[in-house]
């Protein structure tokens, strides 16, 4: 597939170019979230690959819904899926070692986990949604690296699709939701970098720390005093493992103790939130494994609006019966008064640190917080030794614990992706890097106005002349247009304004409205063609393109470019079919607006 330049045969001799053939280009000219927004309009089936820094994804599309997704970074595999999710247990998946070792196809696997393990078709599609929606999410958070979306004309029939089938969700994500909700939880990482002073954990100083907002700042001071500490508190294990779960949202912290920890046979994990750390917890304690925690006090809580995530993990392990060793990190000016009898819990250290401001921060400071973390890290190392076994070996890598386990048979989710599919290609269309400001244009609050003029400047980056027609139910009226040269007869302008062409059966303008897809190719028997080039002037163009604007469901005005009066051949028009989506969208949206001012 070169971008582009694929055709799609379809009724008669027209050849009709989908956009979705044509999308190969750069992350950081295109986004994920656009991609799948143009892929989700034109409702087409296919693979979407992502190729950057971070890996490979693949994501399989069917009817504009996505039905799979899958990394080159993910170590989980569908056995270590559902182990994780309490499907099966893993006693179960070493009684059938050997009905696994012989599986090679999907079919052979679905035999296996649906009749021999007992898992109900229900509950995996449930715990395989939830998979693909995790991915797609980190997906969004690659801002470099190309992609390529390959066509699947007819998935019943692909290969690539039929080897893939079991792994499929049935129902599909709908591509808008993933959109919108990637882009939330993307804005949201970001945000709290920005809360963080703007910089990475890899970039971060320690003297960037930022406190939180003042109104952040009460409710914790509010949760503080309301903060429940139970009379008899669960004694701690006898053995701690070699394990410290680090519970902080802020990457300033999270380098600080990392660093701090250097070397040592510690194996340290990382959360941001309470959910997925008691997730953990309970994991670990069902291999009778027992961490010490270092929690961030104002790390993300069980609950929106909770401040205190760190007490928030005390507080619900305490109602289980649950009491492990930790230290809870707090910065003055969000913990001005701590309550004597929290400092006084045995099990319990309050590590109060010196706020610091972030923009009037010495080396000296920086230090100060480090010598603090490694004090920390002496004290837990040494009260880890205490309690850990005697002969107790260097703690394995919990991350990948269940993919070491069952490696030999795990199956990994693109383990039957075809190898020789098509790899992300340097694009072909030069217009591509200036998609984006055109697009940012485009969504402009005041471009109501200027939408079908934005269109054909742009346009004009690719073709020497076009005409842009309003569609109508039985004909389309010219709209603009730029490069037509009537000489002194007649002003272009006003005759394109009065041009009208019946839709015909058949013509190809016709086809492209009814399709929802664009068309390239050279002139063939088509009467409004004909009826078009005459008023035109009369010359027979060696190319021509046609794209519609779908707005509403309903193709709402169709663009007309050709190789006159240079015969420059046309530029490759994969961003045009892109930006015409685009432009369909910002109409949908004027229209809303007008009909919002209208009731108002």
């Amino acid at each position: 597939m070169s971008a582009g330049d694929t055709n799609k045969p379809v009724e008669g001799s027209a050849n009709i170019i989908d956009p979705a053939m044509s999308l190969v280009g750069k992350l950081e000219d295109l986004s994920l979230g656009e991609i799948l927004q143009i892929v989700s309009l034109s409702r087409r089936s296919g693979l979407l690959r992502i190729e950057g820094p971070e890996g490979e994804g693949n994501v399989f599309i069917r009817d504009g819904k996505i039905i799979f997704a899958s990394s080159s970074i993910e170590q989980e595999g569908v056995l270590s899926l559902l182990v994780s999710h309490g499907l099966v247990e893993r006693t179960q998946i070493e009684g059938i070692r050997d009905s696994l070792e012989k599986v090679s196809s999907p079919d052979e696997l679905k035999s296996v986990l649906f009749d021999e393990l007992g898992v109900t078709p229900e509950a995996f599609q449930k715990t395989l949604r939830k998979k693909v929606e995790d991915m797609l999410y980190a997906f969004f958070m690659w801002e470099e690296g190309t992609f390529s979306f390959q066509l699947v004309e007819n998935d019943d029939e692909s290969p690539l699709f039929m080897r893939m089938g079991l792994l499929f969700l049935d129902n599909g994500i709908s591509s808008q939701f993933i959109v919108m909700e990637g882009a939330r939880i993307r804005d949201e990482q970001r945000r709290d970098q920005a809360l963080a002073g703007g910089v990475t954990s890899d970039t971060m100083d320690l003297g960037d720390q930022v406190d939180i907002l003042a109104d952040d700042a009460e409710t914790a001071a509010a949760e503080l005093q309301s903060f429940y500490i139970p009379e008899s508190i669960p004694p701690l294990p006898e053995r701690i493992a070699k394990v410290i779960i680090l519970v902080t949202g802020d990457p300033a912290l999270k380098k600080g103790i990392t660093d701090a920890l250097g070397e040592s046979d510690i194996n340290l994990l990382h959360f941001d939130d309470a959910v997925s750390t008691l997730v953990r917890i309970q994991e670990l304690r069902t291999h009778r494994i027992f961490p010490y925690l270092i929690l961030d006090m104002m790390a993300k809580g069980l609950a929106d609006g909770v401040r205190l995530g760190g007490l928030d993990i005390l507080s619900t392990l305490w109602d289980l019966g649950i009491n492990l060793p930790a230290s809870v990190i707090a910065f003055e000016k969000n913990v001005e008064s701590p309550r004597d009898d929290l400092v006084n819990l045995e099990s319990v250290e309050l590590m109060l640190l010196p706020s610091l401001d972030a923009e009037d921060t010495s080396d000296d400071d920086s230090d100060q917080y480090q010598d603090e973390f490694k004090r920390l890290i002496e004290r837990i190392t040494e009260f880890i030794e205490t309690k850990a076994e005697e002969d107790q070996e260097e703690y394995f890598d919990l991350e990948r614990e269940l993919s070491d386990d069952l490696e030999s048979i795990d199956l990994p989710l693109d383990t039957w992706i075809e190898p020789d599919v098509q790899k992300p290609s340097e694009p072909t269309d030069p217009h591509m890097a200036k998609l984006s400001s055109f697009v940012a244009e485009l969504n402009r609050q005041d471009i109501s106005g200027e939408i079908t003029l934005l269109a054909l400047r742009f346009a004009s980056e690719f073709a020497s002349r076009a005409v842009l027609f309003l569609v109508r139910r039985e004909d389309m009226r010219g709209l603009g247009q730029f490069g037509v040269d009537l000489g002194d007869v007649l002003d272009p302008d006003k005759m394109v304004r009065s041009l009208v062409l019946p839709r015909t059966e058949g013509s190809i303008f016709n086809k492209v409205i009814e399709a929802h897809q664009s068309y390239r190719g050279s002139p063939d028997d088509d009467e409004i063609l004909d009826v078009l080039l005459q008023s035109l002037g009369g010359e027979i163009p060696g190319e021509f393109y046609v794209g519609p604007v779908i707005s509403m469901g309903k193709a709402a005005v169709v663009l007309y470019c050709d190789d006159l009066p240079e015969r420059q051949s046309i530029e490759p028009t994969q961003s045009l079919d892109i930006f015409l989506s685009h432009t369909g969208l910002a109409l949908d949206r004027a229209f809303l607006e007008m009909k919002l001012k209208e009731s108002g």
